[in-house]
């Protein structure tokens, strides 16, 4: 008596069929979650950079440049994870106060690709603004 061949019939068919839907679902659902996981941490940290920025507003409301200075360097302070980049530089481009060792060429939303010191190297997502005669800086590694 002859035996069928395993590689006929129903089943092997059923089973390549099964297999061939995982490999198109399974890489296509991971996908879709690691870019929903990158946008969810990326919105988090431009809350945390917006709500450093309106806190760099209310103390040059409070204080002007002397109390964003105070803020910043008691902001540092008490980070210690180094994960924050704060900088504080007259419209010129000098540096007064801060982690950040030069000026950013953007305004807006963007990345300090340079110049956070103390960071680990990792890009660092970052804000910046004209605030009177100052520019606010304020960044947060995408690490």
């Amino acid at each position: 008596m002859r035996r069928a061949s395993p590689f006929s019939g129903i089943a092997l068919r059923s089973a390549v069929a099964v297999l061939a839907v995982f490999a198109i679902v399974l890489p296509v659902t991971g996908y879709a979650i690691l870019r929903n996981t990158q946008t969810t941490i990326e919105e988090q940290i431009r809350s945390a950079i917006t709500g450093d920025v309106n806190l760099l507003h209310d103390a040059n409301v409070a204080g002007g440049e002397g109390e964003l200075i105070n803020f910043i360097h008691d902001s540092l302070a008490t980070r210690s994870d180094r994960q924050f980049a704060f900088g504080l530089f007259k419209r010129d481009g000098r540096p007064i106060a801060g982690n950040i060792d030069s000026l950013p060429r953007f305004r807006g939303w963007g990345e300090l690709d340079h110049g956070v010191g103390g960071g680990d190297g990792s890009p660092f997502l970052g804000y910046v603004e004209a605030l009177d005669d100052d520019v606010i800086v304020v960044g947060h590694s995408q690490r």
